[in-house]
């Protein structure tokens, strides 16, 4: 390159260049360039779907009139969706719900109407019985829109719960080595171990990064729409330390010692009690069954009915029904105060 200009060898140049440096052309070709490092997003932005837009277009008005009329409502639920990080506006999510209960009021009416009609009812009765049909739905279907962001708010919960004390021990170890606190988060992130903190942690990382916001405003504003009672206090705690000058490390090994300890101390009563329901389930679905199937043996001996039922009958019902009905209902009840759950 002489004087900022690019010189380009000829092929005979080339050639006579490679004999000098001593390197085989076919060595030369076969050595691949480096791959280009390509650009890694590592935030997502969240673009409205179809139904959303949707719901603006043709129910744009019912956010403001659930604002105007139901304002507890409407700010209860707003402070939902951002505890259970639902990628939406709230004003989209109000639209969306008012205008899928309409969707699902003309589609109930109209099924009625039809098996109404192929029923031969009377008009007087179809039209009753789609009103009652569209109302009943229209109202499931509300409660659902309702509740579903506190279903997700108790499933957040329980995630951060479980994931929370070997989260903090990680922090600390990350603390502890001297690295700045963001850089805690951001490691924390790249983990990929923690799902139940995984969006907060990007939120703190986003906050910082793309808005600009400073650490201890990042970790403010999660904390006040986290659902977790404990993350909270522990982001509160390290906005306290970070601002005063305490020490991280310090701080982040004695909330590390504190959760474990809890988190041992809820498996250890998590054990106990199974225990106690192990005797439960030895006796009402194991002995008493058995002296039950011994109870039928001896009226069949004797002869008679029970409340006007063979014992046949009996034994068969509560063999292929009772019995598997109650084992599922305990499966179930164990699985709903599983701490993991």
């Amino acid at each position: 390159m002489n004087n900022g200009q690019k010189h380009i060898l000829s092929k005979a140049e080339r050639k006579k260049y490679l004999r000098e440096v001593n390197v085989d052309p076919k060595v030369l070709r076969r050595i691949k360039q480096p791959e280009r490092q390509q650009f890694q997003v590592d935030y997502t932005v969240y673009h409205p779907n179809f139904f959303g837009k949707l719901a603006n277009t043709f129910a744009g008005f019912s956010a403001q009139n659930i604002e105007h009329y139901f304002p507890a409502f409407s700010k209860n639920l707003t402070q939902q969706l951002r505890m259970a990080d639902v990628k939406m506006l709230s004003q989209t999510y109000m639209n969306m719900m008012v205008f899928a209960l309409l969707i699902t009021f003309l589609i109930s009416a109209m099924t009625t109407i039809l098996i109404g009609r192929y029923l031969q009812l009377t008009t007087m009765a179809i039209s009753l019985l789609a009103l009652l049909m569209g109302l009943g739905i229209t109202l499931v279907g509300g409660v659902i829109f309702a509740v579903y962001p506190s279903t997700v708010v108790g499933r957040r919960s329980h995630q951060i719960k479980n994931d929370l004390p070997f989260a903090i021990i990680h922090m600390s170890t990350i603390a502890g080595s001297g690295a700045e606190p963001m850089a805690m988060f951001k490691l924390l992130l790249n983990a990929n171990e923690y799902k139940g903190l995984e969006s907060d942690v990007k939120r703190i990382v986003n906050y910082v990064n793309l808005f600009g916001y400073d650490l201890s405003t990042a970790l403010k504003t999660v904390a006040n729409t986290t659902p977790s009672k404990q993350w909270k206090e522990v982001l509160t705690g390290i906005t306290t330390t970070v601002e005063s000058g305490g020490s991280l490390k310090s701080y982040l090994k004695s909330m590390a010692e504190d959760t474990m300890n809890s988190y041992k101390l809820e498996r250890k009563k998590y054990v106990e009690t199974l225990a106690t329901y192990s005797d439960i389930y030895t006796a009402v679905l194991i002995a008493a069954p058995l002296l039950f199937i011994v109870t039928l043996a001896i009226i069949n001996i004797l002869g008679g009915t029970i409340g006007g039922f063979s014992v046949n009958t009996l034994a068969k019902a509560g063999t292929y029904i009772v019995i598997p009905f109650l084992n599922v209902v305990f499966i179930l009840f164990l699985n709903m105060i599983n701490p993991e759950k």
